[in-house]
């Protein structure tokens, strides 16, 4: 057997994966990542061991995720008798991101949801007695902890004789279980599109295996080793890591090994997509700026908001790593001062609160498309 070609091997993982048109960019900046990740072998049969990880890691994509959803949801969704259970009012998962919010938020700009078809759990009381069915949305079910502490407070509330669907695009097989284990007072029902298993029934070979176990070990919280509830799953949502896979994908708690899912990598590829861009294009925005927001705000202000537009679920702590400034000081009093002009918010991550200004940034975005001529409705950042 001749010696293997890395560079060849992450180009053939990649060619699997389901990526639109507008999401090619991603396999570079991918392919890298794996690169840099295979590294962590100190000899060619551990980056061997590393290389095969990858490959039985499960790729999804928020835009197929996101597209399961609006094609089923009318399936289960009856506008008459249906509520659409709102719990992101909960402790995220991360201070960066919430896909059932995102998910959520596709539903409602499709108009497949209606607004007022979405009802906080503490609110339930106040719901017609016309409503026989809630259902609860998620893209991943890990360890069905999360989705099982829903459904007791739907409990602890009283609130019987409703049937309770949820609905995931990945489950895995602890979380399903332990759904189906469950007892409640309301007839409850599980529908998902793909499951995932831990890494010991993924049918690979036990030299990998004991592999993988050796690096987990080293992972200095026990219970983070095998991911919470000790799921050892091995799943990627839009280059983010769950916190059920193992700690060998995302943990900054082994020494000397680099992540390959970092739990931020998501935001920060989008940041890279967009330093690129705008390096490129610097004369559009210093006309635009000239032109549209001068009055309004200086050059810094005008390019932080261009980091924070499109970018759902960037927060503070995150902004301060893109080392956008030249230091943390800087970043604070920027985002001070857009604060106090009220174009700036932090409820639960950094947003533009400004609609004026949203208005100029997508005029700006228009500019910016290469697509844009070609009436593609693409969005580069």
């Amino acid at each position: 057997m001749g010696k293997i070609n890395f560079d060849i091997e992450c180009d053939k993982i990649i060619d699997t994966m389901k990526l639109k048109r507008y999401e090619q960019n991603k396999k570079e900046i991918l392919k890298n990542a794996i690169l840099r990740y295979i590294d962590n072998g100190s000899t060619l049969k551990e980056k061997e061991h590393i290389l095969n990880l990858v490959k039985n890691i499960s790729w999804y994509w928020n835009t197929q995720i996101t597209d399961y959803f609006c094609d089923t949801i009318n399936e289960h969704f009856n506008p008459m008798d249906t509520l659409i259970i709102d719990y992101t009012d909960e402790k995220k998962k991360s201070p960066y991101s919430n896909s059932t919010a995102e998910i959520s938020h596709c539903l409602s700009a499709s108009g497949i949801i209606m607004d007022d078809e979405f009802v906080k759990i503490k609110d339930l009381n106040t719901i017609s007695n016309n409503i026989r069915t809630l259902i609860l949305i998620d893209d991943f079910i890990g360890s069905g902890s999360s989705i099982i502490k829903q459904i007791k407070r739907i409990d602890d509330m009283g609130i019987k004789n409703k049937k309770i669907i949820i609905l995931s695009y990945i489950c895995h097989s602890v979380g399903k279980q332990r759904i189906e284990e469950y007892r409640s007072q309301n007839e409850l029902s599980l529908y998902f599109e793909k499951l995932e298993t831990s890494y010991l029934h993924k049918g690979m070979e036990k030299d990998l295996i004991r592999y993988i176990n050796k690096i987990c070990q080293r992972c200095k919280k026990s219970e983070l080793r095998y991911g919470y509830g000790e799921c050892g799953s091995m799943v990627s949502i839009n280059f983010v890591s769950p916190n059920n896979n193992l700690s060998m994908l995302y943990g900054k708690n082994i020494d000397d090994w680099d992540s390959l899912l970092d739990r931020n990598l998501n935001l920060i590829i989008l940041r890279e997509r967009k330093i690129k861009l705008l390096s490129r294009n610097q004369h559009i925005l210093r006309n635009f700026y000239n032109n549209n927001v001068k009055s309004e705000l200086d050059f810094d202000e005008f390019k932080l908001l261009l980091l924070i537009y499109n970018c759902s679920g960037i927060s503070e702590e995150l902004l301060k790593e893109f080392h956008f400034c030249a230091t943390i000081e800087d970043v604070n009093e920027l985002i001070d001062s857009l604060r106090r002009k009220n174009i700036l918010s932090n409820q639960y991550y950094l947003s533009i609160i400004d609609r004026k200004i949203l208005r100029k940034l997508r005029n700006l975005d228009d500019s910016l498309n290469e697509d844009y001529k070609k009436k593609k409705n693409f969005k580069f950042y």
